[in-house]
């Protein structure tokens, strides 16, 4: 299941707080606060989406040479650092929310983790994700690799070599990276190869639960329904407001 992180955070949040105010009472001093705070926010996350967008046609033109090597570098690094400004303003704002858990009636706090799952994607640890980092042109796309050798065998044991060298990795192997390449196999008719990807990506990322959710979409699609079940039922553990998964999981049995 491929999804855009900053659209679902606006919504889950929106969702969460028209439910606190369910019942048309006067909202707490605290709730007031949480309120700005999350309109504050979602106004980071438009800016956030819309400069990932630009990142993303940055890429495109350099892809197709259109600039000079000095403006490559000033572009990459200009909007290498308005990334780092946004995202972590991004974290600030939404982490009040996290911050507040405690306050939120119990049947509410799976959303707000739900929330917390999105805000570790935008600046995990306090670095640059892998994938904006490949549009910059930092990263090399863990599918060339493949293209080049045409084995997933080797393409597999390069994606484990790379993930052990950490910040010193030339390939992008994140979770996202190695999902969409999974998708990309699934396009190109290798269904066999892609599930290799899959499971390799919910050893590597065993807390994604949007990597379970892919492997199960993969299992289906190779009629292993008790396996798709397994899988689908470990992402909704790891984030219970999955949808897809429990929709998929009605529909199977």
């Amino acid at each position: 299941m491929k999804y855009l992180f900053s659209t679902m955070l606006i919504i889950s949040i929106n969702s969460l707080l028209f439910a606190q105010n369910i019942n048309n009472e006067p909202p707490s001093e605290n709730e007031i606060g949480l309120n700005q705070w999350s309109e504050i926010g979602s106004k980071n996350i438009e800016n956030l989406n819309i400069l990932i967008d630009s990142i993303k046609v940055f890429k495109n033109k350099q892809d197709q040479k259109l600039f000079s090597e000095a403006d490559y570098n000033q572009q990459r690094t200009k909007l290498k650092n308005k990334y780092v400004e946004e995202a972590k303003s991004a974290q600030k704002y939404y982490g009040i929310l996290v911050k507040h858990l405690e306050t939120f009636p119990v049947d509410l706090k799976n959303k707000i983790k739900g929330i917390k799952i999105n805000i570790d994607n935008i600046l995990p640890n306090g670095e640059i994700p892998d994938d904006i980092k490949t549009n910059l042109g930092y990263l090399i796309p863990i599918s060339d690799y493949y293209k080049s050798t045409l084995s997933i065998d080797k393409t597999i044991s390069q994606i484990k070599t790379e993930k052990k060298k950490g910040k010193n990795n030339i390939y992008n192997v994140s979770e996202t990276a190695l999902n969409d390449f999974g998708y990309e196999l699934i396009n190109s008719q290798k269904v066999n190869e892609a599930v290799e990807i899959f499971i390799l990506n919910t050893k590597l990322y065993p807390q994604g639960y949007n990597t379970f959710d892919s492997l199960g979409e993969c299992l289906l699609l190779l009629n292993r329904k008790k396996e798709a079940i397994k899988s689908y039922q470990k992402s909704l553990e790891l984030n219970p407001n999955n949808e897809n998964a429990k929709k998929i999981i009605n529909e199977i049995k």
